[in-house]
């Protein structure tokens, strides 16, 4: 089975904190041109697979993202060695060449009581990392082929339309129904089997939503789906005794 960024943040889905993926995990999503971004600690920004770097922050930061034979983070011009001229020449390559913007962003407001969680126009797909039963962060999987300049919009490309101007707009919406206390669960299928999928859930957002985002997070496959909610419903005392699904696979609340 192709390992995609879709594949891969379902299977780090509910993974919990200093758990989040094994070195097997590392080497494949970093075979298959994958980066895996989440949060460690208070100060932390921790990028795995095709990018093996860990960035040092306080209260967040914006990170920018380079591609190229040796794709990673771009180093702020402050921190370059300026007697170096191999390695100034290699930064404004890399400049001329364009960067993508990561930020990280610490405790978001109204996110669902999130201690991290990662912004990008690069197209990704989101994990949740859970500590002691709670969110902790909102995680991200990216592949380094999409890094590099901002491609304009061609008519006869559905992904590269959905990413500069429907991508956007639904986390500008996603944000502000946050704002305003509201939930949202949004996926786009932009070509046969392809997706973009926004969300944004308040910390009260109901069961419906939960199943839905766990629906988005883990389709096609329904053995995942079940797994997740039988695991939210487990940690968040969830009645389940009216399921007859459930009770057939020997689950009881």
């Amino acid at each position: 089975m192709e390992l995609t960024r879709e594949t891969l943040a379902a299977l780090l889905h509910g993974r919990e904190y200093r758990f989040e993926i094994d070195a097997a995990e590392i080497a494949k999503a970093k075979a298959a041109g994958l980066v895996v971004v989440y949060g460690a600690s208070v100060d932390l920004v921790e990028l795995r697979g095709a990018i093996d770097d860990e960035v040092g922050t306080n209260d967040g930061t914006t990170l920018h993202l380079h591609g190229g034979d040796k794709p990673g983070v771009l180093i702020a011009w402050d921190d370059l060695d300026k007697d170096d001229e191999t390695e100034v020449e290699r930064y404004f390559d890399r400049k001329r060449a364009g960067t993508r913007v990561l930020e990280a962003v610490w405790s978001p407001a109204g996110h669902r009581g999130l201690s991290w969680e990662y912004r990008t126009d690069v197209p990704h797909s989101v994990f949740t990392i859970i500590e002691d039963g709670e969110p902790y962060c909102d995680g991200i999987v990216f592949s380094v082929a999409d890094l590099g300049p901002k491609k304009a919009a061609e008519p006869e490309d559905p992904e590269d339309w959905y990413d500069v101007e429907i991508a956007p707009a639904l986390a500008a919406l996603a944000k502000l129904l946050q704002e305003r206390g509201m939930s949202i669960v949004a996926s786009v299928e932009y070509a046969d089997g392809e997706r973009g999928d926004t969300y944004g859930l308040t910390d009260g957002a109901s069961l419906s939503m939960r199943m839905l985002h766990l629906a988005a997070l883990t389709v096609p496959n329904v053995d995942q789906f079940l797994l997740s909610l039988i695991k939210h419903c487990r940690d968040n005392d969830v009645d389940t005794s009216s399921s007859i699904a459930l009770r057939n696979m020997g689950y009881k609340a």
